[in-house]
C-alpha cells in the first residue's frame, strides 16, 4: 500500500510531461500566425488552393516548417511541408499551394512544427465549391459597386463572391485556377509584387477573366497593371453612358446619364467592345485563352451606382470572349482514366498465358512422367524422394530468376503530358502525370523543376477500401515529393501542373483564303526544335485535317480545305466549366475529338486496342472536358519526350514518355472584305448557351428536347476572326426527328435595337437577308427557341451559316 502513492505521483508526472510535449505553443511563447486560405476562404474541389501565412516570433530562434495534411476519399493523403526559419524578432511571410481537397472537407489545419513538436496550430473553415460554380473575386476599396455581379448565375452552377486583398493573390499561376473572374476597381494595385502580377498573367493565359474598372481613379487602379491593361489613360472626358444601358438591354431611367470616364491611347492588340461618341467605354485584349476588359467608367458613381440593371451589364460583358478549347481546363476529374494511363508503362508486360501454360506443362511433365521414366530406367525409383524436391527447387529458382529478369533491375518513370503553347512563345503550360514503376519494394524521392506543382492522383471512391497512403510534399522554391513507396511490380501515380520552357519551336507562315464554302489554309510550318511530332492534325472549328509528320528541323507545306462539320461548343465567362463535364463525367460524347487527337477511331469503345493505343485513349479521356476546339487554328501532334522536368534523387531510372502538343498557330486572315468568300459553314462556327430554362437538360443545337414553355438561346460565332461587314445574310438550318411536329417559336436578337425579332422559320434552311443588324461587333448572332407544342419538342439540328448577299 505504501508504494501506491509513489506510483501515482510518477504517473501524474509522466502524464503532465506528455501533455506539455504535445500541447501547441501559443502567442505566450512568442509565436503568432496570421493565416489566409483560398479566396476569402472559398476553395474549389480538385483545384489548387493558395495558402499565405505571416508568422511572427518574439521568442528564441526557431527552425521549423509549416505542415498541412489533406485527406482524399480514395486514401491518397498528402502532407504539404514548407520550411521556415524564424530568428528572434522576425516576421516572415510565405505562401504555397496545396491540392486534392474533396467537396467533403471544409476545414484546413496548418501546424508550425519544429523537431517533431507542434509549436502552433491554426485552422480555417472553407467553403468548397464545384468546378461548375462561378467564383468571382473583388478587390476594391468600395466593393458595393461590384457585388451585383453575384446575381449572374451560370447555366449549371452557382455564383460565389470573394472579397480580396493583395495578401490573397498567389504567386503561382496554378494557385489561381479556382478563380474565374477578378474585378479590380478603386484599388491601389502598386501593392502587388512582380511575382503576383506574373502569376495573374499566367492565370489569364489559362482562361482567367480580369475586369479593370478604372474610372476617375485610374492612376492608382492601373499603377501595377499597366502591362495588362488594353488602355493607358492620360485623363478623363465626360460622355453619355446611354450606350452602356443599350448594351445591357436596359435603361438608366433618369435624365442625367453623363459621366466622367478614363480616356487614353489603346494598345496595339486592343479591341473596342463599346463606345460613346468615339470614346471607348469597354475595351478588351486577349491574353492566351483569357481576357482583360477595361471599363472606363466608375462603378461607385452615378449613373452606374445604384443602377438596378448592373447584373445585365455584367452578363453582357461576360458573354463576350473567345471560345476556349475542351483541352484548356487543366485536367478533368476522370481520375480512373488517369491512373490507367499511367499504369500502362511501355516495356512492362505480364507473361503471355501461353507461356505460363507451357511452363506449367513442362513442370508437370518433368516432375511426373519424365522423372518416373528416368528413375525406372535406372532402376532407382527410391531416388524420387531426392529428385522431386530438387526439381521443385530448380523450377522455383528458374521462375524467380525469370520473373526478376522480366521486371528488370531499374525503376521506370512514366511521364505523360499535354503541352499547350502559342507558336513562338518561350514557355508552355504543362498538365500531366508521372508514375514510378519499381522492380522491387522501395521508396523514392522526386525533385521537380521550378514552376511545377505535384500531388497524388486521387483514387475513385471505391479506392477508400484499400490501404491509406500518405505522401510528403515539400513546397520550397522547388517541389520535392518524398518517400514515394512503391511495391514490387506496382506503380505510384502523381498529377503535375505548371509552366516549363517550351520544347517546341515552330516558325509559322499561314493564311486563311476564301472559298465558295469554307476556307483554305495555305502556307508552311517549320519545326526548328529537336522534338519530332508525329500523327499531326490541324484543327479549325469543328473540322480536322490530318497532315504529314513534322520531324525536327523539317519544313512542311500546308494546303488544306476546311469545309463541312458541325458547330462546336464555345465558352463564355458565365459558364466557367462546360456543361456535363463535372465529377462523374462520362466521356463517350467526345468520340470525335478523341479520334482526331489520338488517330484512333474506336477510342471510347475500343476493346481490341493495343496497350499503347489504350494508354493514349485513357490519357485523352482524363484531359478533355468538351468537344470545343477554341478559336483559330491549332496544331496537334505527339512526341516521345514529355517536358515534365523531374529527377529521382535516390535511383538510376529509365524514362518512358508520351506528350501531346497543342499549339495555337497565327494566321494572316484574308477572309472577308469583298474578296469572294460566299459562305462560312456551321462546321467553322462555335456556339454557346446564352440563356436557358432551368429544366432543359444539357442544351446543345444537335440534340435538343424541351417541354411546353421552355426556351434556350444560342449564340453562334465563326471560329476565326473575319471582316464583320463581309456578310449580310444568315442561313438558319433547323431539323427535327419528326418534321410533322409544330414549329417552335424562333427569334433573332437585333443587336442595334436590343430587341428580339420573330423569324418566320421552317424545317430545313431559312435565309435571313439584310442581317447586318443581327450580327454583333464580334461577329456573333443570337437565336432564341421556345416550345409551344403541348407534347414537347425534339430538335436534331439548329445551326447557322453566314453568306454574302450575292451568293
Amino acid at each position: 500500500m505504501d508504494s501506491f502513492p509513489k506510483r501515482l505521483i510518477i504517473l501524474t508526472f509522466l502524464l503532465t510531461a506528455l501533455v506539455a510535449c504535445q500541447a501547441p505553443a501559443g502567442a505566450s511563447d512568442g509565436l503568432s500566425m496570421d493565416l489566409r486560405i483560398g479566396f476569402d476562404r472559398i476553395a474549389q474541389s480538385g483545384s489548387w488552393i493558395p495558402i499565405s501565412a505571416i508568422v511572427e516570433n518574439t521568442g528564441p530562434d526557431i527552425e521549423a516548417e509549416l505542415r498541412v495534411e489533406t485527406t482524399a476519399l480514395g486514401g491518397e493523403n498528402a502532407v504539404y511541408v514548407h520550411p521556415i526559419s524564424l530568428p528572434r524578432g522576425s516576421r516572415m511571410a510565405l505562401s504555397f499551394s496545396i491540392g486534392g481537397l474533396s467537396g467533403f472537407e471544409n476545414e484546413v489545419q496548418v501546424d508550425l512544427v519544429s523537431q517533431g513538436r507542434v509549436l502552433l496550430s491554426e485552422s480555417t473553415s472553407l467553403d468548397v465549391i464545384s468546378a461548375e460554380s462561378l467564383l468571382v473575386g473583388i478587390w476594391s476599396d468600395t466593393p458595393d459597386g461590384a457585388v451585383s455581379i453575384g446575381a449572374v448565375i451560370p447555366s449549371n452552377g452557382d455564383t460565389a463572391l470573394a472579397l480580396l486583398t493583395p495578401d490573397d493573390f498567389p504567386e503561382v499561376a496554378e494557385a489561381w485556377t479556382a478563380l474565374d473572374v477578378l474585378i479590380i476597381a478603386n484599388a491601389d494595385t502598386s501593392q502587388l509584387d512582380s511575382d503576383q502580377v506574373a502569376a495573374m498573367q499566367g492565370w489569364l493565359a489559362q482562361g482567367g477573366r480580369l475586369l479593370i474598372a478604372a474610372g476617375t481613379s485610374f492612376q492608382r487602379t492601373l499603377s501595377g497593371l499597366e502591362e495588362l491593361s488594353p488602355v493607358l489613360p492620360t485623363g478623363t472626358v465626360e460622355v453619355s453612358l446611354s450606350p452602356l444601358a443599350a448594351f445591357a438591354n436596359a435603361s438608366f431611367g433618369q435624365a442625367q446619364i453623363e459621366a466622367l470616364v478614363a480616356s487614353g491611347p489603346l494598345t496595339a492588340d486592343a479591341g473596342v467592345l463599346l463606345a460613346s461618341d468615339d470614346v471607348p467605354l469597354i475595351v478588351f485584349r486577349e491574353v492566351g485563352y483569357g481576357r482583360v476588359d477595361f471599363l472606363a467608367f466608375d462603378l461607385d458613381l452615378q449613373p452606374v451606382a445604384g443602377w438596378d440593371d448592373t447584373p445585365a451589364m455584367w452578363r453582357s460583358i461576360l458573354l463576350n470572349g473567345a471560345a476556349r478549347p475542351g483541352w484548356a481546363y487543366g485536367l478533368n476529374q476522370n481520375y480512373q482514366f488517369a491512373r490507367d494511363a499511367v499504369a500502362a508503362v511501355p516495356g512492362v508486360r505480364l507473361p503471355a498465358a501461353l507461356q505460363l501454360c507451357g511452363f506449367l506443362l513442362l513442370y508437370v511433365l518433368l516432375i511426373g512422367p519424365v522423372n518416373y521414366l528416368v528413375l525406372r530406367q535406372m532402376g532407382r525409383l527410391e531416388l524420387a524422394w531426392v529428385t522431386i524436391p530438387v526439381l521443385v527447387v530448380l523450377f522455383s529458382l528458374v521462375a524467380y530468376i525469370t520473373g526478376f529478369q522480366l521486371r528488370g533491375s531499374r525503376p521506370i518513370v512514366h511521364r505523360l503530358a499535354v503541352v499547350q503553347s502559342v507558336a513562338g512563345d518561350s514557355t508552355a503550360q504543362v498538365d500531366g502525370y508521372f508514375g514510378i514503376w519499381s522492380p522491387r519494394r522501395q521508396t523514392y524521392d522526386v525533385l521537380l523543376d521550378e514552376g511545377l506543382l505535384a500531388r497524388p492522383i486521387p483514387r475513385e471512391i471505391a479506392g477508400a477500401l484499400t490501404a491509406v497512403t500518405t505522401t510528403s510534399i515539400e513546397t520550397d522554391q522547388n517541389v520535392t515529393v518524398r518517400d514515394i513507396r512503391v511495391d514490387v511490380g506496382s506503380i505510384s501515380a502523381y498529377l503535375v501542373q505548371g509552366t516549363q520552357p517550351n520544347p517546341l519551336s515552330l516558325s509559322v507562315d499561314l493564311s486563311l483564303e476564301p472559298l465558295d464554302e469554307g476556307v483554305r489554309v495555305r502556307g508552311e510550318i517549320t519545326n526548328e526544335s529537336e522534338a519530332d511530332l508525329t500523327e499531326t492534325v490541324l484543327l479549325l472549328g469543328g473540322v480536322a485535317r490530318p497532315i504529314s509528320d513534322l520531324p525536327a528541323g523539317e519544313l512542311l507545306l500546308i494546303d488544306e480545305v476546311f469545309q463541312g462539320g458541325q458547330a462546336t461548343p464555345g465558352s463564355q465567362g458565365i459558364d466557367p466549366y462546360p456543361q456535363g463535364a463535372g465529377f462523374g463525367f462520362y466521356p463517350y460524347a467526345l468520340d470525335s475529338l478523341a479520334a482526331e487527337l489520338t488517330g484512333i477511331d474506336n477510342c471510347q469503345f475500343g476493346g481490341a486496342l493495343e496497350p499503347l493505343q489504350q494508354r493514349r485513349c485513357n490519357f485523352i479521356n482524363s484531359i478533355v472536358v468538351s468537344e470545343g476546339r477554341g478559336s483559330g487554328i491549332y496544331l496537334a501532334g505527339w512526341s516521345e519526350a514529355a517536358p515534365l522536368g523531374l529527377e529521382v534523387l535516390n535511383a538510376n531510372v529509365i524514362n518512358e514518355d508520351v506528350a501531346l502538343h497543342l499549339v495555337q498557330l497565327p494566321a494572316l486572315n484574308e477572309v472577308g472584305g469583298g474578296n469572294g468568300l460566299l459562305e462560312i459553314p456551321p462546321g467553322l462556327m462555335t456556339y454557346s448557351v446564352v440563356d436557358v430554362s432551368p429544366n432543359v437538360y444539357s442544351p446543345n443545337p444537335y440534340d435538343l428536347y424541351m417541354n411546353l414553355g421552355e426556351f434556350v438561346s444560342f449564340r453562334f460565332q465563326p471560329a476565326f476572326r473575319y471582316d464583320v461587314d463581309a456578310f449580310d445574310t444568315v442561313v438558319l438550318s433547323m431539323q427535327s426527328y419528326n418534321t410533322n411536329e409544330t414549329l417552335p417559336i424562333v427569334e433573332i436578337l437585333d443587336v442595334e435595337a436590343g430587341i428580339w425579332v420573330p423569324v418566320n422559320g421552317r424545317w430545313g434552311r431559312t435565309r435571313i437577308d439584310d442581317a447586318g443588324r443581327f450580327i454583333d461587333d464580334l461577329g456573333g448572332v443570337t437565336f432564341r427557341i421556345e416550345v409551344e407544342n403541348n407534347f414537347g419538342q425534339s430538335i436534331s439540328r439548329f445551326d447557322v451559316s453566314y453568306r454574302s448577299q450575292d451568293s
